[in-house]
């Protein structure tokens, strides 16, 4: 596929962090309609791109002892997180500030 014009990488990311927020608004629509099947959930990655030229699959990252439970509460309160890999900031700093 061609197209008439050309995007710069961080037009490129823009376009791929709108298509993923796009996905999160319509997830509880697929999740309504097929509660069993975790595809959409698991297909809705956290919006981070590295780019043309970049792996997409980093090196074997090792799990933080304290990360499920962070990605279990953050589950339950409506973030979506993967089921390995990094926990964005975001989640991890909500996470330790409601634990008091």
């Amino acid at each position: 596929m061609t197209s008439d014009f050309e995007l710069s990488l961080d037009e490129l990311r823009t376009v791929a962090r709108y298509a993923t927020e796009a996905a999160r608004d319509v997830l509880p629509v697929f999740e309504v309609a097929r509660p069993a099947d975790a595809r959409p959930r698991a297909g809705v990655s956290t919006g981070d791109w590295g780019g043309p030229g970049r792996s997409s699959r980093p090196g074997r990252s090792v799990a933080r002892p304290g990360d499920e439970p962070i990605r279990l509460w953050a589950r339950a309160h409506g973030h979506l997180v993967n089921d390995r890999g990094r926990i964005p900031a975001a989640i991890r700093a909500a996470y330790e500030a409601s634990q008091g």
